[in-house]
Formats: structure tokens, sequence, C-alpha cells
């Protein structure tokens, strides 16, 4: 399983709290937490025969379609108005016949997501991270990069 995160604080805090519980996953590489920009998914470990997005995209992302394997599927939350992303969200499902490539979209329920964010939209943002242990840090985000992959990296 591959994560992708875009505020640092989120990346080391996942990583923690899989090491404490079953720091297994992490060593032999069955969890992968990274940093980076959900938008474009993980090009480095394509193809996919399942991609959860768990915040809100503006629009279905074509690189996360792209990265679908034959008889994969994509589920994500999707604003109902692209330029108004807080009027409403559906969760969208997107198919990749397994025989064909063919991609099929389908609406599904109505759902409420925080927004997916654009990397490119981060330029000087600055990020209040507030863990789920109560911790807080801020941050100026400028770019993203990829972090280091090893556990020792936390």
């Amino acid at each position: 399983m591959y994560g992708i995160e875009y505020i640092r604080d989120l990346v080391r805090w996942s990583r923690k709290t899989v090491l404490e519980s079953n720091p297994e996953l992490l060593l032999k590489g069955r969890i992968n937490i990274r940093e980076g920009d959900g938008w474009l998914g993980d090009e480095q470990h394509q193809y996919f025969a399942a991609i959860h997005v768990g915040a809100a995209a503006s629009e279905i992302p074509s690189g996360l379609v792209s990265q679908l394997d034959y008889g994969g599927r994509l589920v994500v939350p999707v604003a109902d108005q692209k330029d108004k992303p807080n009027k409403g969200q559906s969760l969208w499902v997107v198919d990749r016949d397994f025989l064909t490539g063919e991609i099929t979209k389908t609406k599904h329920i109505p759902v409420r997501f925080v927004p997916l964010v654009k990397a490119s939209s981060l330029q000087s943002l600055q990020v209040l991270s507030v863990l789920p242990d109560g911790h807080s840090s801020r941050s100026s985000v400028s770019s993203v990069t990829s972090a280091v992959e090893s556990p020792e990296s936390l």
C-alpha cells in the first residue's frame, strides 16, 4: 500500500503511528507513506488494482486514472461544481475494463471530504498541522519534495 500526503508533519506522524502499532508493515515495505502530490499519484509504482483518494478533488484526477491497472478501480470524492468545491461533493468510481482498458466513470452518493490540494497551489502557503495526538506545528510550504523512504527518516 502506498500513501501520499503533502504535509510533512502528517507523513512523519503516520509513519510513527504505523511503527508503533505494527513496525513490520513499514520495515518490510508493505506500507509506504511518502510526501508528495496526491493529484499525481505515484508514478514510480504504477499500475494499481485499487486507488482510494481521501480528499475531494475539483475533478477526477487524470494522473490517477492513468495509473489504474486493467481491471483496476479508483474511488474518489469530487466537487459537484468545479469552481465551488464546498457546495457539494459526490463519490465517483472509475473503472478500467479488464480486457479492453476502457474507462468508465460512475457518480454515486453525496459525500463530504476536505479538499484535495494541488502541490502547485502551495506556493508560500502557511500550514498549521494539528496532529491526532494534540500536537501542532506551523510550517511554510514552498514546494513538495519526495521524503526519504526509510523508517529512520522519522
